[in-house]
């Protein structure tokens, strides 16, 4: 028995083909659509346990090879490659060269002077203004890089931990910078505060809450008045995340809770 021809004008041909083509394109941009929903999801469930981003891999510009030392530049490559990724614990050790750096202080005040100095001079630099600029690069990026070490310890990343001792010494030090007599030395102590999770902390959060009040510069107490409500902000969106993750997860999914971020 031989089957029946069903014969088609060109207009229902093209209907499905086009019907074809359609189905084709659904089934692409629903994927599509289900893998962004679930990249995003992974992202926001990351950025619940850590709002800020994490400092990438140094790499030396044009600038810096034509301007500052090999040394310095090796430096700035050793405190963010090597001493801010390394997987075992930090011990008082690698706390010490962070301190080290710290306790040189950061010669603002003078690098000021010697930038207008140039200026004057009608020089791009001089040698005495890319020393102080040396100092300064590797004061703020020891600063950075414990500020991310601890972060990222107190949210139990098991590959950024730091031993309670070593985390009791930094933890002393940029609470001193509270206290210091330079105001830009001060607002980075605020900056550390925020960023480093110490702010957490009651006596911390009041510590800053004081400075926002008192503290002798208009600019620090402008900030911090300002820094604390864009944190504040950024916890009830955590909190708000973080409660409707956990509510609409199903039985068989696995807990983000009990997991490393």
């Amino acid at each position: 028995m031989e089957m029946p021809v069903i014969k088609l004008n060109i207009s229902q041909r093209r209907l499905i083909v086009c019907g074809i083509l359609a189905l084709f394109i659904v089934l692409g941009v629903g994927t599509a659509i289900v893998r962004v929903i679930l990249q995003q999801h992974g992202t926001l469930r990351a950025w619940a346990q850590d709002p800020y981003s994490e400092m990438g891999s140094f790499s030396p510009t044009p600038m810096l090879t034509k301007w500052y030392s090999d040394e310095f530049i090796e430096r700035l490559a050793h405190l963010q490659n090597d001493l801010l990724r390394r997987t075992k614990p930090w011990t008082m050790k690698e706390a010490q060269e962070i301190l080290d750096i710290l306790a040189q202080g950061a010669p603002y005040d003078e690098a000021h002077a010697a930038a207008d100095d140039a200026i004057e001079k009608g020089v791009e630099a001089t040698p005495e203004l890319l020393r102080l600029n040396e100092v300064l690069g590797i004061y703020t990026r020891a600063t950075a890089v414990a500020t991310e070490r601890l972060r990222k310890d107190s949210v139990g990343r098991a590959d950024r931990k730091i031993e309670p001792d070593a985390r009791r010494a930094l933890e002393l030090a940029f609470i001193a910078m509270l206290d210091d007599g330079s105001p830009t030395i001060r607002s980075s102590g605020e900056t550390v505060m925020l960023e480093s999770g110490l702010i957490e902390r009651p006596e911390i959060r009041q510590r800053l809450e004081a400075m926002a009040q008192s503290d002798p510069d208009a600019q620090i107490r402008e900030n911090i008045t300002h820094h604390l409500a864009h944190y504040d902000d950024i916890a009830r969106l955590k909190k708000q995340y973080k409660k409707t993750f956990f509510a609409s997860r199903t039985d068989d999914e696995p807990d983000a809770r009990k997991q490393e971020p």
